[in-house]
């Protein structure tokens, strides 16, 4: 395999991030041995969203850990509701692959979690109706 299309596929999971310069400057910095792991590369996920951070990562001299360093300080420090713990969990429903879902169709104790979570949203839905 070609070693310039290898974090390429390791990238998927940023997609709607990447744009032909961020891969290109990815696998520059994998080329150069910056950029060595799989760890690496889910830095990505923090830094990109961040223009600053994007910016420093794109540059030639910019590396991960540099951009890192850019990102932004979140706004808000409140404790999260309910409506931001019901998405995340919906975004990390989402971020399941299809592929483990078809082995998870066997597992008992997993459809009995589901119905339960089921059953604690369909009440939670009435209790706010």
């Amino acid at each position: 395999m070609d070693r310039a299309h290898h974090p390429r596929r390791k990238a998927q999971a940023l997609q709607k991030l990447l744009t032909p310069s961020i891969v290109e400057a990815v696998v520059s910095k994998v080329n150069q041995k910056r950029i060595t792991n799989s760890k690496d590369l889910r830095k990505l996920r923090t830094s990109l969203p961040d223009p600053i951070a994007r910016a420093q990562f794109q540059n030639e001299a910019g590396d991960i850990d540099s951009a890192m360093l850019r990102v932004a300080a979140p706004e808000k420090l409140k404790q999260p509701g309910l409506a931001e713990e019901l998405q995340a969990v919906i975004g990390s429903m989402k971020a399941i692959p299809w592929t483990t879902l078809q082995e998870m169709k066997s597992d008992p104790e997993l459809i009995r979690q589901l119905d339960d979570a089921e059953n604690t949203l369909s009440s939670l839905r009435k209790a706010i109706s």
